[in-house]
């Protein structure tokens, strides 16, 4: 039997921290809203995945997906797509009143809705819209997130400026925590509001799939 550990605290460092939000609602055992239709779409296959440069580099293009059959998914409210592994999992999520919503990623099978715990081999990602004064200000937010890490014994491994496949240019993190667990988080504007893509287990697809948002 593989062995499992809880999540709760990944999850909130990794995909919440320092939200600068009331506590967070939770949604597990509630029947989340039916996910829209997802597409699939037909992606080369490129095993080959750049390290993401260090600060000061020049931004660095979106790359392929890295998986050969893959899903596309659109947010109808935001208006924003994603591509994503097709033996994954998408769930809609909410945490309350300043992310009012998004979508879990999980690589193995489980029951529809949030999970309480991940396998030792598995890999959760979350891509959220978030609310956050002052609006459409990157560089204050993320300045904000970065004094949370801080503040919480999380080091910061590798960040980059990126641009997204949209064009749109965001902020790519590679983090560690006190306990040795890698996350990864990409930060970017959409309207007057933050995205943000988070997760740990599999880093370099979790990069492939944030970075594949337009």
């Amino acid at each position: 039997m593989k062995h499992t550990h809880r999540i709760l605290p990944a999850l909130i460092l990794l995909a919440l921290l320092a939200a600068c939000s009331p506590a967070l609602t939770s949604q597990i055992g509630q029947t989340p809203p039916p996910a829209p239709v997802t597409e699939p779409t037909s992606v080369p296959l490129d095993t080959g995945m750049p390290v993401p440069p260090t600060d000061g580099e020049p931004a660095t293009a979106v790359p392929e997906m890295i998986a050969a059959d893959t899903l596309s998914h659109t947010d109808e409210t935001y208006a924003y797509t994603f591509d994503y592994p097709v033996e994954w999992m998408l769930d809609p999520v909410a945490f309350g009143a300043r992310t009012p919503g998004g979508y879990q990623l999980t690589s193995w099978p489980h029951e529809p809705g949030m999970v309480s715990e991940v396998p030792a081999d598995g890999t959760l990602m979350n891509i959220l819209i978030q609310l956050w004064d002052p609006k459409a200000d990157l560089p204050a937010f993320i300045a904000q997130r970065k004094a949370a890490w801080d503040a919480s014994g999380i080091e910061i491994v590798s960040e980059a400026d990126v641009t997204l496949a949209s064009g749109q240019p965001a902020k790519e993190f590679v983090t560690v925590a006190s306990d040795g667990s890698s996350g990864y988080f990409l930060f970017s504007v959409i309207g007057e509001d933050y995205l943000v893509a988070s997760g740990n287990g599999d880093i370099e697809l979790i990069h492939l799939v944030a970075r594949s948002l337009r």
